[in-house]
């Protein structure tokens, strides 16, 4: 079954949290804040904003369960040892487990040929002469483990602007006609109304 939007999104319960934020941490399990960095770690990626992951491990004093908390450009959520994600959607290429909206089984992110069911190995791309579009040359497809629906979708995980409609340009503003300095003669400014057809000294 092919999605109408072309995201693996139906099929999945996660969404994104704004309550999450990239620099305050809270447990995922039990929502204590008596946390114990274990580690941290980061890319390192040059452009606008901030397009770095970053990582942290967290320990909970409370609850006892270790946790890694994610964030890439104030998006973040939290995901266990497994890579099973624990709140929030991740916006990373990385093989992480989503929960199936369906039934609540663990759903992966499978690739295929474009016209088998054969997994892939390696994604490969062309760039199409005509256009300079790149297109893939393998599907992607999030299934679930326990009920196995499936879906295909245009994209490997979920970004900012995924759902969002392009924005229509505004029109330019019209310039309302008025004021012209024409010259300046020491104190004396010269002056010139378009409106009025009027000289001002």
């Amino acid at each position: 079954m092919k999605s109408t939007w072309k995201t693996f999104l139906p099929l999945v319960k996660e969404r994104p949290d704004r309550s999450l934020k990239i620099d305050k941490f809270k447990c995922p399990y039990c929502k204590s804040k008596k946390l114990e960095t274990k580690d941290v770690c980061t890319t390192l990626v040059a452009g606008r904003g901030d397009a770095n992951h970053v990582w942290t491990k967290l320990l909970c004093l409370d609850c006892k369960k270790e946790f890694m908390h994610e964030h890439i450009d104030y998006n973040t959520w939290y995901t266990d040892s497994n890579k099973k994600i624990l709140a929030g959607i991740p916006s990373c290429f990385e093989d992480y487990v989503y929960t199936c909206s369906h039934c609540g089984g663990d759903v992966t992110r499978k690739y295929f040929e474009k016209e088998s069911e054969k997994e892939v190995e390696v994604l490969k791309t062309k760039i199409d002469p005509d256009t300079g579009e790149h297109i893939k040359e393998y599907r992607i497809v999030f299934e679930c483990e326990s009920c196995h629906k499936k879906i295909e979708s245009d994209i490997e995980h979920w970004y900012k602007n995924c759902h969002r409609r392009p924005k229509l340009t505004p029109p330019p503003k019209t310039l309302l006609p008025g004021w012209t300095i024409i010259e300046e003669v020491g104190d004396v400014i010269i002056g010139y109304c378009s409106k009025c057809k009027i000289n001002l000294k």
